[in-house]
């Protein structure tokens, strides 16, 4: 699959006579559709699929912990949508900083390989800090959910311990499935950026071909 996209993006960078350097860092820029394909595809199904059955178990005990853990679904997604608009802005960043260094190399200019790796470190801190408040945020909605799904087993119910045991096992596997969300939204953000950037390209290409009558 990358060799064929990989060949596709090097074969349009040459008919719009693009420089080396620049076929050279798209070519190694679709590796994040590869992984996103790969890796966080594949995830971003399992989590779905297990927080799904995780609440359709727990409506089976009480409906309303099943409407607990529904109504925090609204305000992960928000936190999380807003964490990739963020991040495909600083992706846009990295991957302009990327095009740069093969720019550098093909012109034999190193003087200045050090301010392209010194350009990396802001996108990255910024990209780190928005995972964590997201990360840090999430936790603390479910901690809530947590304590409210245990006061309703406990204090309205009154479920057995065993009763009790199953529900937070199916709770777990409902917060669990949140951890991957960061990277899966640094992911998308990373994707996004890389739609819109050969997207551009594929309209400069057609804009400079002449209109034939």
């Amino acid at each position: 699959m990358y060799a064929d996209v990989a060949t596709n993006v090097i074969d349009e960078s040459k008919s719009r006579g693009d420089q080396y350097s620049k076929m050279l860092v798209r070519a190694e820029l679709v590796k994040e559709y590869i992984v996103f394909f790969k890796e966080r595809l594949p995830e971003m199904l399992w989590q779905l699929s297990a927080s799904a059955g995780a609440i359709i178990a727990l409506f089976f005990y009480d409906y309303r912990i099943g409407l607990v853990c529904l109504a925090v679904i609204g305000p992960v997604a928000y936190i999380n949508n807003l964490n990739r608009k963020n991040v495909t802005h600083l992706q846009k960043d990295i991957h302009d900083n990327q095009e740069e260094l093969y720019k550098l190399i093909e012109n034999k200019d190193t003087s200045k390989i050090h301010k392209y790796y010194y350009n990396m470190v802001s996108p990255r801190i910024s990209i780190a800090r928005w995972n964590a408040f997201t990360f840090s945020t999430v936790k603390v909605l479910l901690v809530i959910i947590f304590i409210v799904v245990l006061f309703i087993c406990v204090d309205i119910d009154n479920f057995s311990t065993g009763k009790i045991y199953s529900i937070i096992a199916y709770l777990w596997t409902f917060i669990g499935q949140t951890d991957y969300l960061p990277d899966l939204m640094e992911s998308l953000g990373s994707i996004k950026d890389l739609n819109m950037r050969f997207a551009r390209d594929v309209e400069s290409n057609s804009s400079q071909q002449p209109v034939q009558i």
